[in-house]
């Protein structure tokens, strides 16, 4: 029986090889950190792109800094509301009296203890009716956000009864630590 030789070249493998040995063990570090970063950032800004929001999250800019050696923080970012509090805040950790009340324990936040829901707006997210505010119902509002009218200036006024948390950083923690685990595994070492 003849034997047949078979060579495959596989475009660009031998370079990436190359490149790969010409790496210091903290360059290789420092691409290994960004990568991850990089997972939490598109875990953070997916989740937050899909969360129901009464207000605009369609201006949320999620991104990984740099910190120095082997440093990366995770920064989200979006429109402040008429106090000026971070729209963030409000799709991270949810608020009202009704649909806020989850995120501590999806949290797993043992020693954290917020201000009561219902609290912010001068107490008005303790009705149990909802609360209303000025302005439109945003693209992603929770289904029972609605318009309920105008203010003498033609003001839009909605009624909503919360808003249900999306923990995109956490979500991103977890998928990072998924991904670490994942590599280590694949590596063959023996890790939870």
């Amino acid at each position: 029986m003849a034997r047949t030789k078979f060579t495959f070249k596989v475009s660009g493998l031998d370079k990436a090889i190359k490149d790969l040995g010409n790496l210091s063990l903290d360059d290789f570090a420092e691409r290994l950190i960004m990568h991850l970063a990089e997972i939490g950032v598109e875990t953070a800004r997916t989740a937050y792109n899909l969360a129901e929001y009464a207000g605009d999250n369609s201006q949320i800019d999620v991104r990984a800094i740099p910190e120095g050696k082997m440093r990366v923080k995770i920064v989200a970012t979006g429109q402040p509301n008429a106090d000026g509090v971070n729209s963030i805040l409000f799709i991270e950790f949810g608020a009202g009296l009704f649909k806020a009340s989850a995120p501590m324990a999806v949290l797993e936040l043992k020693d954290f203890t917020p201000d009561a829901h219902g609290t912010y707006g001068k107490g008005h997210g303790a009705n149990p009716k909802g609360w209303v505010y000025k302005g439109y119902p945003g693209a992603k509002a929770p289904a029972d956000t609605r318009e309920v009218g105008q203010t003498k200036d033609g003001t839009p006024v909605t009624r909503t009864m919360g808003q249900p948390a999306t923990p995109g950083m956490y979500y991103a923690r977890r998928e990072i630590i998924r991904a670490i685990y994942r590599t280590a595994r694949e590596l063959g070492l023996h890790v939870g």
